[in-house]
């Protein structure tokens, strides 16, 4: 089994019931209908990109390849998952949720000038692993402790990334092959 088979099942298994409290069939399509408007529009320049700022969509590019790194299939930043995370937050969010993603990505970047003497950005690779560990570490031992992980940007970012990852066009028909519609209907045809 490969690593993107594994990430898809935990992704799917761990994540989909709790994100947006819906069925997997509706995030499924829901996913997928969002992913289709990204791919219908151009791709958008370097730049500001809906609610956030080019260091913030450059924040949200560089954690979601971290997630999901591009090897012998493309990575997140070929799936364009920054787009989709900015229209969730800009579109679905609303103006606390909004405010609490955002607020989380610039916390993120104080950690690491706290800890680096320098930005989330500016950081070496390691460096910014190092950090995601951390959060990962965090949120882990909040869950097995039951509490609330709900204002925190890891587990929130690392959800959307998935869910953007494994609902676009490019990883559908792309790595996964997904046939979307199998063959002909032939109704009424004698036997």
């Amino acid at each position: 089994m490969h690593r993107r088979d594994v990430l898809l099942s935990l992704g799917a298994t761990l994540t989909a019931g709790r994100l947006f409290g819906r069925p997997v069939e509706d995030l499924f399509r829901i996913g997928a209908e969002a992913n289709d408007r990204l791919t219908r529009t151009s791709p958008r320049p370097a730049g500001p990109l809906g609610p956030f700022s080019a260091r913030d969509n450059e924040l949200v590019l560089t954690i979601a390849e971290h997630i999901l790194p591009r090897s012998d299939t493309p990575g997140a930043r070929d799936a364009r998952v920054n787009e989709f995370i900015a229209m969730i937050v800009d579109e679905w969010y609303d103006d606390t949720e909004r405010a609490t993603f955002l607020t989380g990505l610039r916390d993120e970047d104080q950690r690491s000038r706290d800890r680096f003497g320098t930005g989330f950005l500016e950081a070496t690779p390691a460096q910014q692993v190092d950090l995601l560990r951390a959060l990962d570490a965090e949120t882990t031992a909040l869950r097995q402790a039951r509490a609330s992980t709900s204002g925190l940007l890891w587990p929130t970012i690392k959800g959307l990334t998935l869910y953007g990852y494994f609902t676009s066009q490019l990883v559908q028909t792309e790595v996964l092959k997904t046939v979307i519609s199998p063959g002909r209907f032939h109704g009424c045809v004698p036997t």
